[in-house]
């Protein structure tokens, strides 16, 4: 019974983290004004959103900058 419930826990956290890796994309920034942000060049995983999608957007520095 312990073998069965450690194989469940083990499935649910890889398919709950699955979709967290899935919805990465990497974009630029093109504008910024106010609270909206304008996004370009986005690689092909962008595909996936549609528009009034929520995102969470991490800023990222280009190397070398500061």
């Amino acid at each position: 019974m312990k073998k069965y419930l450690v194989f469940l826990l083990l499935l649910l956290l890889i398919f709950d983290s699955a979709t967290v890796f899935s919805a990465t994309v990497t974009c630029e920034v093109e504008e910024v004004s106010g609270a909206r942000i304008v996004l370009n060049n986005c690689d092909e995983r962008a595909k996936g959103f549609e528009k009034g999608n929520i995102v969470k957007v991490k800023l990222n520095e280009k190397k070398g900058r500061k």
